[in-house]
């Protein structure tokens, strides 16, 4: 008898389940380069805010 294979949904659900504790992992392992996509991420962040802000500001 053999076994069975899992169905695509439970691969997917497996997969989506084990990424963040892969990225945290990641992370931990070796903080350098994630500082600076944290940093690039948080400086789009605050253009964007302040982007909102002037258009607002002009109407």
């Amino acid at each position: 008898m053999t076994p069975e294979m899992p169905d695509l949904g439970a691969i997917i659900l497996d997969a989506v389940l084990q990424a963040p504790g892969f990225l945290l992992s990641a992370i931990a392992a070796n903080p350098g380069p994630w500082a600076f996509v944290g940093a690039a991420v948080a400086l789009a962040l605050v253009f964007k805010l302040l982007e909102g802000r002037l258009r607002r500001r002009r109407r």
